[in-house]
């Protein structure tokens, strides 16, 4: 199988990490080691770069006829390159390989059909989990009467197999995010709170700017030495936590975010902006850190 992102712990993704560089020792997917994933995997599963066509029909080629699929998440917090889940498809059927989105972290945002729904490309399977059912436990695997006939002669269990609350609260969810038109809803707090943030960056006179997606923005400091990117990061969570809003770099908007809501962000970020201002122009910023510097738990192959 070839992958692009994050799709969980079990040992089949894990894999992917007994192709760590030879030379540097780095995996593939930082902060994950294949200890205790059985051997006879090592080589089933092969990363490959979001973005990169050449890549993906190079890893096909190379790998011709033994590729059952290619597992990807379509977006995160930017848009796909134009042309490019196009272009992907167009490989799959090349290639004759199914075509899978996971769009567990993705899906319902975007748009209620997930981000194939707003760059109208089709997979053959889609996996969606959590965000459809708003937090509870729930999951669907859904795809073409093809490629899911299968799953009829197969063996599937779960733990909540016959548990009716996730199925109402899917339901529900779904019937809400219509009736409040959550795609223009999700547009309009996503771009004010961008906005918002933007403005905060330039009154604290810090070089930076929120970027990404209304639906999963990102605060994004502009750094003259790249290698201070985790203490400044982890100085940003600090002193935002320190004002009582708790968020990362990387943010999601919900339908619940108020205008309120939005101008305290955008007050605390401000706030903190003049911290890290001040440490950097200083260059005092162990000093400002109370906890230790944020590590790199988990880096994904797409954006």
């Amino acid at each position: 199988m070839l992958i692009c992102g994050y799709h969980g712990w079990h040992d089949w993704y894990q894999a992917a990490n007994y192709g760590a560089d030879p030379n540097s020792g780095e995996f593939p997917f930082a902060g994950i080691e294949p200890i205790g994933v059985p051997n006879v995997l090592d080589g089933t599963v092969i990363p490959f770069s979001y973005g990169d066509l050449a890549m993906l029909r190079r890893l096909l080629e190379e790998n011709r006829g033994e590729v059952a699929a290619i597992m990807m998440e379509p977006a995160r917090s930017e848009m796909p390159p134009p042309g490019y889940l196009q272009g992907v498809r167009s490989l799959a059927d090349e290639f004759d390989v199914i075509l899978i989105f996971d769009e567990v972290s993705s899906g319902w945002r975007l748009a209620v059909g997930g981000v194939q729904e707003a760059v109208g490309v089709t997979p053959d399977m889609t996996v969606v989990a959590k965000a459809m059912s708003n937090g509870y436990p729930m999951g669907a695997v859904v795809g073409s009467r093809e490629v899911m006939s299968p799953a009829a002669r197969m063996f599937i269990s779960s733990s909540y197999w016959s548990d009716n609350l996730g199925l109402v609260a899917s339901l529900t969810t779904i019937r809400e995010l219509k009736r409040r038109d959550s795609e223009t809803r999700f547009a309009e707090i996503g771009e004010a709170l961008r906005t918002a943030l933007n403005q905060a960056f330039a009154a604290a006179g810090l070089p930076g700017a929120c970027l990404g997606l209304h639906v999963n923005p990102y605060v994004r400091i502009e750094l003259a030495d790249e290698s201070q990117r985790r203490k400044v990061n982890t100085l940003f969570v600090q002193e935002m936590a320190r004002r009582h809003i708790h968020m990362l770099p990387s943010i999601r908007t919900t339908l619940v975010h108020t205008p309120q809501d939005i101008e305290e962000t955008a007050q605390a970020a401000y706030e903190a902006f003049q911290v890290i201002r001040a440490g950097l122009e200083t260059g005092r910023l162990d000093d400002l850190l109370v906890v230790d510097p944020k590590r790199e738990p988990f880096r994904r192959l797409v954006r």
